[in-house]
């Protein structure tokens, strides 16, 4: 990522499978849209030479334009940790004006950052906080479970990035009986919680042990039916599709 300003260009990561298919690609794209427009970039449909250059395997693809010389860029990499149980640290959130803030857009090295000083002590994860209150990850959402049973995500008008992962498991949670509410995730909640997570289109559903050295409590069965949900969602066939403009007014 050579890009230093945020409005030098505008990216969304997606899961791809073996067959060279991509998960939720409507939404990815809707969001990019949204992004692009809220940092004033024009987005250009996408040329069949980049298309062409994405090769099939199992991992992730991050697809990126840059808006100084108006190319778009696609980059494959295998996933990381997966569904797993993750130690994390917190830091203080990066924050821009209300309009980038939340944008998955060109000065993107603040998180990069934040994950590097994660791992440097130990760490897996950085969660991001601002104001008293934990408003994103570093690579993923974070999902509370409260004592009373209910799903609670940060308020997305306090700065975290839309999750696409989120939005897809959310019409399942009333079937396992989750109410979800948005709004702060603060210390007083994390000290009550049942359990924590994070979910993302690069972690899956990752399990929080630990935030700062504080040892987190662990429902097994919420995390069992987030991993259901997950698995539901992404044996689907309806979830993959070739990457293309074809997509772009679906929603």
């Amino acid at each position: 990522m050579t890009d230093v300003g945020v409005r030098q260009s505008v990216f969304t990561t997606l899961r791809m499978n073996d067959a060279g298919l991509c998960a939720d690609v409507p939404l990815h794209l809707k969001r990019l849209k949204e992004h692009a427009e809220r940092l004033r970039i024009s987005l250009p449909l996408l040329p069949d030479t980049v298309l062409t250059n994405i090769k099939p395997g199992s991992g992730l693809l991050r697809l990126r334009y840059h808006a100084i010389n108006q190319a778009w860029e696609v980059e494959q990499r295998p996933r990381g940790v997966f569904n797993d149980s993750l130690d994390a640290l917190t830091i203080v959130a990066p924050r821009w004006n209300k309009r980038t803030t939340g944008c998955k857009h060109g000065d993107w090295q603040p998180y990069t950052k934040a994950h590097v000083e994660a791992e440097r002590s130990g760490c897996d994860l950085a969660l991001l906080a601002w104001d008293g209150a934990i408003v994103d990850a570093d690579r993923a959402t974070p999902l509370l479970l409260d004592d009373d049973g209910t799903i609670w995500a940060s308020n997305k008008e306090l700065g975290g990035v839309e999750s696409i992962v989120l939005q897809t498991m959310i019409p399942y949670f009333d079937h396992y009986g989750y109410p979800i509410q948005f709004g702060r995730l603060t210390e007083e909640m994390v000290n009550r919680c049942r359990s924590m997570v994070v979910v993302g289109t690069g972690v899956g559903v990752c399990e929080i042990l630990t935030i700062d050295g504080y040892e987190l409590p662990r429902d097994e069965r919420f995390i069992q039916h987030l991993v259901e949900i997950e698995n539901q969602h992404f044996t689907d066939n309806d979830t993959w599709s070739l990457l293309g403009n074809a997509h772009d007014d679906h929603h």
